[in-house]
């Protein structure tokens, strides 16, 4: 994670700090832009964020309307590469010219959604062109400023033209020729009267050129005719050529000359320096490799071998076949594109070792002149940069996971202010990168929350964690809980970095626990309801028993004329009537589910202190078989083998 911080204000520090200026933007409003932007703009970028059209409306009036009518909304959401060169007017007046381009941010499945761009500042060249259009003879000007001597001389040996650093150098008057003697001061004296350079010309007049001969002007010649005090000789380098006529004769004779002494000495200090140079590169912790202009090593460091490889891998490798097959043409093409374009490059390759393991090399590599200034040679320094890639897809692979996650991820610096948060928790709260960048979380909490704040803040110190429920406030002001979990970030030898802050939106889950909350409570007054719908009716029935039943019971049992037998079931009627106001029925059918109807009346009747020989009267049924009832209801009861009287125990547990 500390990578990734770093990184990050690594790539922020960039951006911000390069003169052009970069965008990101959807259709109808900016996203981010740079710095740069107030530079070429002169408006700040607090006033485009809030009116996006100043970006449009600083737009020279000519060309304004070209670029709306090419980039409407149709275009911007298009996949197409955009570039547009436009003039900017700043409320100073000014006017800046500007190079445009953008490219479409595409989403998975969904294609372009927004548009990231570039603008450069090109006012200079512009300007440039137009002026160099605008007055050729300022080239020529420039042509004759150049720092090494031109002459053109005519078929006579006159000097006809020649450029400002040749007059002044040369000291030659326009009237001379080439075979004039005067004194040993003027022409006989100069560097034309060299017999070397006599040659040179005669030559061209015979229609040869001759390129980067060498002249040596002595220390004594410079001294005694400019004064000027030499610790060598000068060396001069010249290219003699004719200009012909139509008919193939020659017209003129051009006499380019360079001062190469420095170069010179630079040579000779350079190969006086190569013993110095072989012993620096093969003692640094960097291997060095040199391709000569068809691409072969003709060099390489000890370093390199301290990899699993051998020499055979290097030793006048060919076709770049010690680099790993997959990178091979790239890298080619880089070393190539060096070649032709002379500018140093940096780029990153893989090379395999005997064992199959792969390395990953980070090549500076740049041209380098052979000893005889002729072939150019490719100087390459690889660094082992295998470390940095292993932990740069580690970072990656952190860094989609953060970027992916479902829960809302905020990284908080040790000044307890907001240095990170993903993609998840901008979409839970609305507000955007910049809202939270470097502020304090706590002003995006809900009121409710503040108190919490500092005793979480608190715990965390102590315990290094928390995790708890917060409100946080959407930018549309609306709240929302979230669940908090947070624990302090380390660095690997323990000091600390800031907090880690995971918050998962518990509002779908808040609100279907209080959706069944209240579905409990219906329930739980629906069952309340109903039971006392059964009190009341168990209340009616006994009041209607005792009004209208019981009466007529009573009085038939009073008559004179009742037998045993009807005195008896008149007392069975009664008992079962009042039963019906009792719950024994039920309890006992509820208890032992296993007792038929005939037992369960049978029950009644023993609970109700009947013997077996009145029981079997009063249902005409054998004694016998009441027997046979009263075994398997003492069985079914579980005391079957246990001396317990039937009817005392049908009394105790109803």
């Amino acid at each position: 994670m500390e990578q990734i911080k770093t990184e990050y204000t690594i790539l922020k520090s960039i951006v911000e700090n390069l003169k052009e200026v970069y965008w990101l933007r959807d259709f109808d409003h900016f996203i981010y832009i740079s710095p740069a932007y107030e530079a070429i703009w002169g408006r700040s970028r607090e006033s485009l964020y809030k009116d996006p059209d100043t970006y449009t409306t600083a737009w020279h009036p000519d060309d304004k309307k070209r670029i709306l009518n090419n980039y409407d909304k149709k275009r911007f959401f298009s996949r197409e590469k955009i570039e547009e060169t436009y003039r900017v007017i700043r409320p100073d007046g000014s006017i800046r010219w500007v190079l445009a381009r953008s490219f479409p941010i595409e989403q998975d499945g969904d294609g372009p959604v927004r548009r990231a761009g570039i603008a450069e500042d090109i006012t200079e060249q512009v300007l440039m062109e137009h002026a160099l259009r605008e007055n050729e003879e300022q080239f020529r000007s420039i042509i004759e400023r150049m720092p090494y001597p031109i002459h053109v001389l005519d078929q006579a040996g006159n000097i006809v033209t020649r450029n400002q650093v040749a007059r002044e150098i040369l000291d030659l008057n326009t009237s001379e020729k080439l075979e004039k003697t005067q004194s040993k001061n003027s022409f006989k004296d100069s560097l034309l009267s060299d017999i070397k350079v006599r040659e040179l010309i005669k030559k061209a007049y015979n229609g040869e050129t001759v390129i980067n001969s060498k002249v040596v002007i002595p220390v004594e010649f410079l001294e005694k005719k400019y004064g000027m005090r030499q610790p060598q000789d000068t060396v001069i380098e010249l290219t003699v050529f004719p200009v012909y006529k139509p008919k193939d004769t020659v017209w003129r004779v051009v006499i380019i000359a360079q001062d190469i002494t420095e170069r010179i000495l630079s040579e000779k200090a350079l190969r006086e320096s190569e013993e110095k140079f072989r012993h620096l590169v093969e003692n640094i912790n960097d291997a060095v490799v040199v391709f000569n202009p068809v691409l072969e090593v003709i060099y390489f460091s000890p370093h390199i071998l301290k990899l699993n490889l051998d020499e055979s891998f290097f030793s006048g490798a060919k076709d770049l076949n010690f680099v790993y097959e997959a990178d091979r043409d790239r890298v080619k093409n880089e070393l190539e594109k060096i070649q032709s374009m002379g500018k140093p490059c940096t780029f990153e390759f893989r090379i395999k070792d005997k064992t199959g393991s792969l390395y990953w090399f980070e090549s500076r590599s740049k041209i380098l002149m052979s000893e005889d200034g002729k072939d150019k040679n490719l100087f390459s320094v690889l660094r082992d940069i295998t470390e940095r890639k292993t932990a740069e897809d580690k970072i990656k692979v952190l860094s989609s996971a953060v970027m992916q996650s479902n829960d809302g991820i905020i990284i908080i610096n040790l000044d307890n202010r907001v240095s990170y948060i993903n993609p998840a928790f901008r979409n839970m709260t609305g507000y955007g990168e910049s809202d939270y960048m470097d502020k304090d979380l706590s002003s995006f909490h809900s009121p409710q929350s503040m108190h919490l704040f500092k005793d979480v803040m608190e715990q965390i110190k102590m315990k290094g964690n928390w995790k708890g429920q917060v409100d946080f406030i959407r930018k549309d002001g609306s709240s929302f809980p979230g669940m908090v979990s947070v624990n302090k970030l380390k660095t690997d030898n323990g000091s600390e970095m800031g907090l880690l802050m995971v918050v998962q939106d518990i509002s779908a889950l808040m609100e279907k626990n209080k959706e069944l909350e209240q579905k409990n409570q219906a329930l739980k007054e629906i069952l309340a309801s109903i039971e006392l719908e059964k009190k009341e009716i168990r209340n009616t029935i006994a009041s209607n028993f005792e009004r209208l039943v019981m009466p007529f019971i009573n009085n038939l049992s009073n008559l004179n004329n009742l037998d045993d037998s009807a005195i008896n079931y008149v007392n069975l009627i009664r008992q079962n009537l009042e039963s019906i106001q009792s719950p024994f029925i039920r309890s006992i059918s509820n208890r032992f589910a296993s007792l038929s109807q005939r037992e369960i009346e049978l029950c009644h009747m023993i609970k109700n202190g009947l013997r077996s020989c009145e029981i079997a009267q009063m249902l005409n049924l054998s004694q016998l078989t009441i027997e046979t009832h009263r075994n398997k209801i003492r069985k079914k009861l579980g005391i079957d083998k246990k001396k317990v009287n039937l009817a005392t125990y049908l009394n105790q547990i109803m």
